[in-house]
């Protein structure tokens, strides 16, 4: 017989209330400048801007969070239900 054995998880928890307070902050906050405020003319600096600022929105509004799964959970426990 196996022993239990058990696997750490990363999920993001979204509800619709973080919906609603990440798109009042998007309709109130400039995120990014204007295409006519930037210099740059590389696609790849533009690019890496846009992925900073969207990756520092998706941690900022649905943080992940961390939980233990185990081998002894049914299989309909995921990470979101079991947290």
């Amino acid at each position: 017989m196996c022993g239990k054995t058990s696997v750490r998880k990363t999920y993001r928890r979204i509800t619709p209330a973080q919906h609603a307070v990440f798109l009042h902050y998007i309709s109130t906050t400039e995120i990014a400048p204007s295409p006519q405020q930037t210099e740059h003319t590389d696609v790849q600096t533009e690019y890496d801007q846009f992925y900073d600022i969207s990756l520092g929105l998706l941690n900022a509004f649905y943080p992940e969070r961390s939980v233990t799964v185990t081998s002894r959970d049914p299989d309909y426990v995921t990470p979101a239900i079991k947290a």
